[in-house]
């Protein structure tokens, strides 16, 4: 089971068959030898809990040749869809003994360090990258006794870095990924560059899918907010030469993307992650929460201090919009309309995931 989600009377749970098949060492096996997985979206009858009663199913089988993928969660454009973003794990490279670079700004270059020269670089034929670009798996999800799964839909191309942030909501699935990205100058010490785009898929009309065109990004896509079918707005991050964090928060009408605002984090933010208008950053031992106005404006309206530094940050939903931050030995849950968080102590012989 990849996801499960509780919408009205009716769970909607996906799931994969055969599970992953992801290597780790010196070597990997050859992804032709395997069959590629299928998807298949249950739908059960959640109306007269604890019984579950199954309404209907849906499956069909991901591209050939790749064995392993990596899936978004279940998205909702509309009451009347469900869609997963599914990108072979092979496009992020396989090595003998070699460090792979996958992220569109690996970690060691936004430091300002050099990587090591044993790196790969996503593009650069060191290693054959997969020949399926990521896809959108559509289910139609109207008749819950009768889901229907529709064909794959390619979001990017093969060259692409892998697809970021996805997110639902007006009949439309919105994500970012990266192009033209280059490695570092030999011997210049210089950043690797990437054109970061945004797209946005059109499902309101379920029969015929529209993929609009890319939309430039003024840096990597964070996060997607009040999306309507007349457009959302979008949280994005870039970080300049002196290793100082900026955001921006952009509007877009689906076409075209215009900046609102944006702010200079500093250069002693570490993880991020964003919720509806809320931006959450780690400052030293800080979390900082931003919010944007209706005016447009970002400003700072909370703020949590520990004496530890959370290396992660992650937000959950249900029963209400929580923060959950971590490093290994420690745990906060901060519900960021009250200005206390709560800490969690573990023990030193425990770790957090």
């Amino acid at each position: 089971m990849k996801d499960a989600v509780l919408r009205g009377t009716s769970l909607y749970v996906l799931r994969q068959d055969p599970a992953d098949v992801s290597y780790w060492g010196w070597y990997s096996s050859d992804v032709q030898s395997h069959p590629s997985p299928t998807l298949t979206l249950d739908i059960y009858d959640a109306s007269q809990l604890p019984d579950l009663n199954l309404s209907g199913r849906a499956s069909l089988q991901l591209p050939g040749n790749d064995s392993a993928w990596d899936l978004s969660s279940l998205l909702f454009p509309s009451a009347k869809s469900a869609v997963v973003v599914a990108q072979p794990q092979v496009r992020t490279f396989r090595c003998r003994g070699w460090m792979p670079v996958t992220d569109p700004i690996p970690e060691v270059m936004r430091s300002g360090a050099r990587a090591a020269a044993c790196c790969v670089y996503p593009g650069y034929n060191y290693l054959a990258q997969s020949t399926n670009p990521p896809v959108a798996v559509i289910f139609q999800t109207e008749n819950s006794s009768a889901p229907i799964a529709q064909p794959p839909l390619p979001l990017t191309d093969t060259n692409a870095t892998p697809v970021v942030s996805s997110a639902a909501g007006g009949g439309l699935l919105v994500f970012g990924y990266a192009s033209k990205e280059t490695p570092l100058a030999n011997g210049s010490g210089e950043l690797s560059a990437s054109q970061h785009n945004l797209r946005v898929l059109d499902l309101n009309d379920l029969t015929t899918p529209i993929l609009g065109p890319a939309i430039t990004l003024p840096g990597r896509l964070l996060g997607v907010t009040d999306i309507t079918s007349d457009g959302f707005l979008a949280w994005s991050e870039t970080k300049t030469r002196t290793n100082s964090r900026q955001i921006q928060v952009s509007a877009c009408n689906a076409v075209t993307l215009s900046l609102i605002t944006g702010s200079d984090l500093g250069t002693n933010s570490g993880c991020i992650t964003t919720a509806g208008r809320n931006l959450f950053s780690v400052q030293g031992h800080d979390v900082v929460c931003y919010s944007l106005s209706d005016a447009g404006v970002l400003a700072g309206t909370g703020r949590a201090t520990f004496d530890w530094v959370p290396s992660s940050l992650r937000l959950t939903t249900t029963p209400s919009v929580t923060l959950l931050g971590a490093d290994w030995q420690h745990l906060f849950s901060w519900s960021y309309a009250d200005p206390k968080a709560e800490v969690l102590d573990w023990a030193t012989d425990r770790s957090v995931d």
